[in-house]
């Protein structure tokens, strides 16, 4: 037994268990396949070899890779990474050639509207798909730029224009949205409603818009970026303060979200069977990630969040660095682009931290006489924790333990 061990008593329940995968080689799977990933899909090759070796680094470094669950497993882990390597090769050169340009010229038919329009100061920017290829869209007529904004995402709307090709740094910087190319509009038609979960997230978005109104401006804009991540009309001056306090994150639909959506589903949840439970929290789940708009840093919580889900359903080991390696390995299997979007790293990058800080930062709490219940720790809001609230053998804390952690109390002790 260590003393610096990440387990309950510093004893790993899963160390001494062969059918178990340990920690370590979870973690160095997503290692080698997010490098594999990003080397191949780089530009250049001494950009894929510097990119490959650094992501692989800094997951190994920062999730603190523990070399010794691997002892007496030496030739399975390296056949294992090796193959998860040139799996992760193979996956980036197919996303890469999807990438290639499509159709050019004139284009008049009906096109889907990927993500709800973003307003800058003199245009407005949409991604549609036209039969199958994205394009982005530059409003910048005052007619054009209403029209446009009064899209929204999963809606079919008819388009007249001309389709464009990218230049190379535009296509580099939007190909983790499947961007290929650009659409110069002529004009835009009909709007139609798109499919049952189209319809159903536009819907809930315009009600938390509504309600939101009736505690005026600004504020509203505030708490439709906490709840749905919505922060398009936030005034510059609202931006500027979170961003000199270092709370911009609130804003941004992430492990807290999930968090709170699941904690207000729980007395409903627990009433469920153990398999109906489960499939109505991964529904939860997945009808607000659809809601929020498959953002990167929602897609991270909420796969986090299912994994987690799952794993206390089969009675699965479930520690954060575990949940963050395979939820990212998910998501770069369905999509490795997506290892190109700042968003991911940002939020598995602030997760990572977390996770290596959080335990240090409950032992210190521990030693002054503070113990913060699971839900109140940045650990369990990042982690995949709040699947836990939907388990009936798991019941929230009372709503006083902050007092035990006030210093008159403290210093009792």
């Amino acid at each position: 037994m260590t003393a610096d061990s990440d387990y309950v008593g510093g004893v790993d329940p899963v160390a001494d268990d062969p059918a178990v995968v340990p920690d370590g080689l979870v973690v160095a799977v997503a290692a080698v396949l997010v490098g594999s990933v990003v080397a191949v899909g780089s530009a250049s090759n001494g950009t894929r070899i510097a990119a490959g070796v650094s992501v692989a680094a800094v997951l190994v470094g920062v999730l603190r890779y523990p070399f010794a669950q691997m002892r007496g497993r030496r030739t399975g882990p390296v056949i294992v990474l090796i193959s998860v390597g040139l799996i992760g090769s193979v996956l980036s050169l197919r996303a890469e050639a999807g990438l290639a340009a499509g159709p050019i010229g004139p284009f008049t038919g009906p096109a889907r509207v990927v993500d709800d329009p973003r307003p800058y100061r003199s245009v407005t920017w949409v991604i549609i798909d036209i039969d199958g290829a994205r394009h982005e869209i530059w409003a910048r007529s005052n007619s054009d730029r209403r029209r446009v904004a009064s899209l929204r995402a999963g809606e079919w709307v008819v388009v007249s224009g001309e389709r464009e090709p990218l230049d190379p740094d535009r296509a580099r910087r939007v190909a983790w949205q499947h961007v290929i190319g650009s659409f110069r509009v002529d004009w835009l038609g009909d709007v139609t409603s798109g499919g049952p979960l189209a319809r159903a997230s536009n819907r809930v978005r315009s009600l938390v818009a509504d309600g939101a109104t009736l505690i005026g401006e600004p504020d509203d804009s505030l708490l439709r970026g906490l709840v749905i991540g919505d922060d398009l009309d936030q005034p510059p001056e609202m931006i500027e303060r979170f961003r000199r306090s270092g709370l911009s994150h609130l804003t941004a639909v992430s492990g807290q979200n999930v968090t709170l959506v699941l904690a207000a589903g729980a007395p409903l949840l627990r009433r469920l069977g153990s398999r109906t439970r489960l499939v109505t929290t991964v529904a939860l789940i997945a009808w607000f990630v659809a809601i929020t708009r498959f953002e990167p840093s929602i897609l991270r919580a909420g796969t986090m969040a299912v994994l987690a889900t799952i794993g206390t359903h089969l009675g699965r080991e479930r520690t954060p660095m575990r949940m963050l390696a395979l939820a990212l390995s998910l998501l770069v299997v369905i999509d490795p682009l997506i290892t190109r979007s700042v968003g991911l790293w940002l939020s598995v990058g602030a997760t990572a931290g977390v996770v290596g800080l959080g335990p240090r930062l409950a032992e210190g709490l521990a030693g002054s006489g503070c113990s913060p219940p699971p839900w109140a720790s940045p650990l369990a809001l990042s982690s995949g924790w709040p699947s836990r609230a939907c388990s009936p053998s798991v019941d929230f804390p009372s709503s006083d333990w902050w007092r035990t952690c006030s210093p008159s109390r403290s210093r009792a002790r």
